[in-house]
């Protein structure tokens, strides 16, 4: 089978044929692996280009890096480079490879080996497909373990039965790719799955492996889908340990997302953290410690998971009782996460709150067009006094009280007359 590139935008069909033309030149075997070829089949456009090279690849990255003026990085014990731009995205160049598990759930030991090794230590068939770059045969579909079939047929397969007990995370992935295809995975890939979970594989990888895998679901448009199928699978065991995820509040996360596409805020970025407050709800105080030790959250993100564990967005009540002016609310809520009070705004059926927290977001972007060398200027000269005018004047204009630059310097000379007189007194 031959596969085309026409489908594809002219950057990713320059990039193409630019490692087509350096493979020839240097006379090593390339092919394009992984999602691409898995996409392209589906027709589905994808720019993640995935070079494996029989030989060394990161000697083949470094040539690619100096004809087309890229920035290259290698990581030696992983045989794997990466050609970047700074507007046109990067490249990863990967020696044919083989893995080797220590132990199950261990990051593997990698060393050369050939294309079908390479193929074979992958997590699922779809993914276990080439393309052929260089000789005469490019463009020619390889597909050793049955690749094509699987997407014929719809099915998320394991190229072995030790796959989940090598790298449990490839569960979570299971669950990505089956709800975002369409898919479903095979009876045979379903049972071990299942017999996996039960013989406590997840408990093998680190809290930090697993919550990437968890951000990368929370990123994902079928979100919702696989939040709900990795709770019938158990899979949330890692990140809850004894605590019970409800169906009830699978429900509520499945609404929170959709009311987080109904909105273009920037927040929704974020939409995975929000996820992830969400099912701890429920956990002990010794998994949210060990929780608060991952790297893979921010210092704002482990501050929203230990805000909500303390209920501390407890003026939720005064926000409800009456619609409020910008200035109080965003006093109210300025010492909170952003995620916290996001997380409040997904939550709620209130509309009063609801207006009162979009205040509190209009009120946070309010920026003064005048500064304290205005007031210096002015007359007002000591720090702390600088510090609280400006204040005062940033909250008149959250409250629509002032709106131009000419408005914040009429009020300021207002107000420091006021004060220069007080102090004469």
């Amino acid at each position: 089978m031959i596969i085309q590139f026409k489908q594809y935008d002219s950057v990713t069909r320059r990039r193409i044929k630019q490692i087509q033309q350096l493979a020839a030149k240097q006379q090593v075997g390339c092919y394009l692996v992984g999602g691409f070829v898995r996409d392209a089949l589906l027709r589905i456009k994808s720019t993640d280009l995935d070079v494996i090279v029989d030989g060394d690849a990161m000697a083949l990255a470094r040539a690619f890096a100096r004809e087309h003026n890229g920035k290259v990085t290698v990581y030696p014990d992983f045989l794997t480079a990466t050609v970047s731009w700074d507007q046109a995205g990067s490249l990863d160049f990967t020696t044919a490879r083989q893995e080797i598990y220590k132990k199950p759930g261990a990051l593997p030991r990698v060393k050369q080996g050939d294309l079908r090794a390479d193929l074979f230590r992958r997590d699922f068939t779809v993914n276990a497909m080439a393309l052929q770059l260089t000789s005469s045969s490019r463009g020619t579909l390889i597909d050793h373990y049955g690749g094509m079939d699987d997407l014929r047929c719809g099915r998320i397969r394991i190229l072995h039965d030790q796959s989940f007990k090598d790298d449990p995370t490839r569960m979570i992935r299971a669950v990505r790719y089956e709800q975002r295809l369409g898919f479903q995975m095979h009876r045979s890939t379903l049972q071990c799955l299942n017999k996996s979970v039960r013989q406590g594989a997840l408990r093998t990888i680190s809290l930090d492996r697993y919550i990437t895998e968890i951000k990368k679901v929370g990123s994902e448009f079928k979100a919702p889908e696989m939040i709900g199928r990795m709770r019938r699978l158990a899979l949330f065991h890692r990140l809850v340990g004894t605590a019970a995820i409800s169906k009830a509040r699978i429900h509520r996360i499945q609404q929170r997302y959709q009311r987080l596409n109904e909105s273009a805020r920037s927040e929704a970025g974020e939409c995975w953290v929000i996820y992830l407050i969400e099912l701890l709800r429920n956990v002990s105080t010794a998994r949210r410690q060990e929780l608060m030790k991952c790297s893979i959250l921010s210092k704002g993100q482990k501050q929203a998971i230990t805000q909500f564990a303390k209920c501390k967005l407890e003026t939720k009540v005064v926000l409800k009782q009456k619609k409020m002016k910008p200035s109080q609310v965003f006093v109210l809520l300025k010492d909170n996460s952003s995620l916290l009070v996001w997380h409040a705004y997904l939550s709620t059926a209130s509309a009063i709150l609801k207006d009162n927290l979009e205040s509190y977001w209009n009120a946070w972007n309010v920026k003064l067009k005048i500064d304290g060398h205005d007031l210096n200027r002015m007359g007002l000269s000591q720090g702390r006094q600088v510090g609280a005018m400006l204040e005062q004047l940033k909250m008149k204009k959250m409250d629509g009280e002032i709106k131009s630059k000419s408005d914040e310097l009429k009020l300021a000379r207002e107000l420091i007359k006021q004060e220069l007189g007080a102090s004469n007194e």
